[in-house]
């Protein structure tokens, strides 16, 4: 989930940003990395749920805008995206789904994925999880050998490590996760039979090790 996203010329910094709590915007970055000239056109969709499946609701007062929505991109040009947050500072994350879609300018090549117009490349788009996060959190989890749950109002990141299950995945195995309110992750590459498991979570951008056997949290 965290790293970079594709999609033919362009590429996102991060398949999953946040708005934190003590800020009002954020920026995404986004690269042309083919050789020549790109025309990028971004769009937002507020939705239920971060994850696969997820439905788009009402925007409910929420109230999130963005620049700029489109931009020529020079071969090999980065360009930061700002989105900023001015809805209701309540107990409530909000989740949305951005679309970048990009269209190559100049002599199009062959491409399975596009649709070509002259001198125009319409490329498939992608789309990318933008969390913002409550303003008054709750910030709670708990964790056991193996499974860490959200107990909280607010999705975190976790990095979980340790022995690896399988001999063919070498001797430590590392999983990476954000982990939304009331959804927990089992690990999957990790032996947690001997409890050698660790955890860390970030908070306010800094990350700390997770405490085993107990929910923990604050209101």
């Amino acid at each position: 989930m965290l790293l970079p996203a594709w999609a033919g010329a362009i590429q996102v910094s991060d398949m999953t940003s946040a708005i934190p709590s003590n800020k009002a915007e954020v920026s995404i970055h986004v690269r042309n990395t083919e050789q020549r000239a790109s025309l990028l056109s971004v769009s937002v969709t507020q939705v239920d749920s971060p994850y696969e499946g997820a439905h788009e609701v009402n925007t409910d007062g929420a109230s999130l805008q963005f620049t700029p929505a489109r931009v020529l991109l020079a071969a090999g040009q980065d360009q930061a995206v700002r989105f900023i947050y001015s809805g209701p500072k309540d107990e409530r994350e909000r989740y949305y789904k951005v679309t970048w879609k990009n269209a190559l300018l100049g002599l199009a090549d062959g491409g399975a994925d596009s649709e070509k117009n002259g001198d125009v490349e319409f490329l498939t788009g992608i789309r990318t999880n933008l969390l913002v996060l409550p303003k008054r959190q709750r910030f709670a989890y708990a964790y056991r050998p193996g499974h860490l749950e959200n107990r909280g109002n607010v999705s975190f990141q976790a990095i979980a490590y340790g022995p690896c299950r399988e001999q063919g995945l070498g001797e430590v195995c590392k999983e990476r996760y954000w982990i939304g309110p009331g959804y927990a992750v089992n690990f999957k590459t990790i032996d947690s039979s001997r409890n050698q498991d660790k955890v860390m979570l970030q908070r306010d951008g800094k990350f700390f090790d997770a405490e085993k056997d107990a929910p923990l949290g604050d209101a």
